[in-house]
C-alpha cells in the first residue's frame, strides 16, 4: 500500500497534527545547524594546524553575507507554501500545479542570479564587510564555490516549503539527512585524503545540497498529489507568479530588515570587547536551539492557516492559534530556564574560558527565557501570511522587531551605559510591542472574515428559500 505523506489539516485533532507536522522541520533545522557545525569541526581538526585557525575564521567570515542573500529567496518561498496549501484546502488541483511548476522554475532562475551576483562580487561583498586581508582569499574561495550550487540550494527551498504546504515534512527532513550525511563524508574525504581546506568543505556542501534536490524533485515529479510537478508546468505563469510576489516579497524582505538589525546589534556587542563577542557567540550557540523548538512549531501554522482558510474555516485557525502558542510555552520557556540555570557548565562545555563566561551568561539569561515570546510572535506572523496578509506581517516586524529594536538599544545604552545584559532586553522588549500589535490587527481581520461568513449563510439561506 502506497503511503500517504500529504496531511489534510483542515480535519482531525489540532494537537497531534501540530506534533507531527513541526518535529520533523524541528529535526531539520536542528540537523543544518549540526552539519554547518561539522563542517568548523572538520576543518579545525583534520587541517594542519598553521592552517586550520584561518580556514574556520574564513568560512565564518561567509556566513551573514550567505544568509542575507539566501534570506530574501527563502522567505518568497513561503509564498508558494501558502498558495499550493490554500489550493489543498480548496481542492484545486489544477491551480496548484500552476503555483508548483512556477515556483520551481522561479527557484532556479533565483538560484542563477544568486550565483552570478555571489560568484562574481564575492570578493568585493567581503571586503566591504570589512573581511580581514588574511582571510580574504580563502572566504572568496570559499563564496565562490558555495555559489556555485546556488540553484540547487534554491530548489531544495522552494521544493520542501512546497512539500510542506501538502502536511509532507517528512521526506525534506529524509532527503537531508542523507545530504548531510554525505556532506560529512566529503568533508573528511577532501580535507584529509585530498588535502583541501575551505574548497573541500565548499565542495560537500553544494554536494550534500544537490543530492537533497534531486530527491525532492523526483518526489513531486512522481507525486499524484497537490506537491506533483507536472512538467508542462513548468513555465512562468503571470496571476501565479504575481501572487507568489506578493506573498513572498514582504517575506523576503522581512528576513532582511532581520539580518540588518542583528548586525547593528552586534556591532554593540563587539563594542564591548573580544571577550564579550566571544561570549556572544558561545551563548548563542546553545540558545539557537531554543529558538528552533518555538520556531518550529510557529511555522507550521503557515500551512495549517493557508489550508483552513480556503476552506473557510476560520475557528480552526483560531484553535489553531490558541494549541501552537500552548505547545510553545510548554517546550520553550521550560528549556530556557534550564539552560539559565544550568548556564555556567553549558558555556564552558562550548568554550573553557572564565573570561568571557559572564557575557555568555548574560545573554543565556536574557534571550534564552524570552524565546518563547519571539516565537509567538513568528505564529502570529506566520497566520497573517497564511491569510494572504503578508506585507502587513513585513510592515508590523519591521516596526515592532527592527526599528524599535535600535531605538531601545540605544535608550537602554543611554540609562544603563556599559551595561552588556541590558543590551539583550531590547529583543523581548521589541517582540512583545510586535505581539501586541499583531493581536490587535489580527482581531479586527478575524472579527472581519466572521462577518463575511455570517452574511455568505445568510444569503444562501436567503436564496434557497426563494428556490
Amino acid at each position: 500500500m502506497r503511503k500517504n505523506y500529504e496531511l489534510d489539516m483542515t480535519e482531525g485533532p489540532i494537537v497531534k497534527q501540530l506534533i507531527r507536522f513541526a518535529l520533523p522541520i524541528l529535526a531539520v533545522n536542528i540537523l543544518q545547524i549540526l552539519f554547518t557545525t561539522a563542517d568548523t569541526v572538520v576543518l579545525g581538526r583534520f587541517v594542519p594546524e598553521e592552517r586550520s585557525t584561518v580556514a574556520v575564521a574564513a568560512v565564518g567570515a561567509t556566513t551573514s553575507l550567505i544568509n542575507l542573500l539566501i534570506g530574501f529567496f527563502v522567505g518568497i518561498s513561503l509564498g508558494a507554501n501558502v498558495l499550493v496549501a490554500r489550493c489543498k484546502g480548496g481542492n484545486n488541483p489544477e491551480r496548484a500545479k500552476k503555483y508548483v511548476g512556477c515556483s520551481v522554475l522561479l527557484s532556479l532562475i533565483s538560484g542563477m542570479a544568486i550565483l552570478l551576483i555571489g560568484f562574481f562580487g564575492a570578493e568585493t561583498f567581503l571586503s566591504w564587510m570589512n573581511c580581514k586581508n588574511e582571510l580574504l582569499a580563502l572566504a572568496t574561495k570559499y563564496l565562490k564555490i558555495y555559489f556555485l550550487g546556488m540553484p540547487l540550494i534554491m530548489l531544495y527551498n522552494f521544493a520542501a516549503s512546497i512539500l510542506r504546504a501538502v502536511g509532507d515534512t517528512v521526506r525534506p527532513l529524509i532527503f537531508l539527512l542523507a545530504g548531510g550525511v554525505l556532506n560529512v563524508g566529503l568533508n573528511i574525504f577532501f580535507v584529509t585524503a585530498v588535502g583541501l581546506d575551505v574548497e573541500g568543505v565548499a565542495i560537500a556542501t553544494v554536494a550534500s545540497n544537490a543530492v537533497s534536490a534531486i530527491c525532492c524533485l523526483v518526489v513531486m515529479l512522481k507525486s499524484k498529489g497537490f506537491c506533483r510537478l507536472d512538467l508542462k508546468y513548468l513555465r512562468i505563469f503571470g496571476k501565479e507568479l504575481k501572487d507568489l510576489l506578493y506573498l513572498g516579497i514582504p517575506s523576503g524582505l522581512q528576513k532582511v530588515f532581520f539580518s540588518i538589525t542583528n548586525v547593528l546589534i552586534q556591532a554593540n556587542v563587539n563594542a564591548f570587547g573580544p571577550f564579550a563577542t566571544a561570549g556572544n557567540s558561545v551563548s548563542s550557540e546553545i540558545d539557537k536551539y531554543i529558538y528552533e523548538v518555538g520556531e518550529s512549531l510557529a511555522i507550521s501554522t503557515l500551512s495549517f492557516t493557508g489550508q483552513n482558510m480556503e476552506a473557510k474555516k476560520y475557528d480552526r485557525v483560531k484553535e489553531t492559534i490558541k494549541k501552537t502558542i500552548m505547545l510553545i510555552v510548554c517546550t520553550s520557556l521550560p528549556l530556557g530556564i534550564l539552560a539559565s540555570v544550568f548556564s555556567e557548565p553549558l558555556c564552558l562545555a562550548i568554550r573553557n574560558d572564565l573570561a568571557i563566561l559572564p557575557y555568555a551568561q548574560s545573554r543565556l539569561y536574557v534571550m534564552a527565557t524570552t524565546y518563547f515570546i519571539c516565537s509567538i510572535m513568528g505564529v502570529f506572523g506566520y497566520v497573517l501570511r497564511g491569510m494572504g496578509k503578508s506585507l502587513t506581517s513585513m510592515i508590523i516586524s519591521l516596526v515592532g522587531s527592527c526599528l524599535l529594536r535600535i531605538v531601545v538599544v540605544y535608550v537602554l545604552g543611554w540609562f544603563f551605559p556599559g551595561n552588556f545584559l541590558v543590551l539583550f532586553l531590547s529583543y523581548p522588549i521589541s517582540w512583545l510591542i510586535g505581539v501586541c500589535i499583531q493581536i490587535t490587527v489580527l482581531s479586527k481581520l478575524f472579527s472581519s472574515l466572521q462577518k463575511s461568513k455570517t452574511a455568505e449563510i445568510s444569503e444562501n439561506k436567503e436564496n434557497e428559500k426563494v428556490a
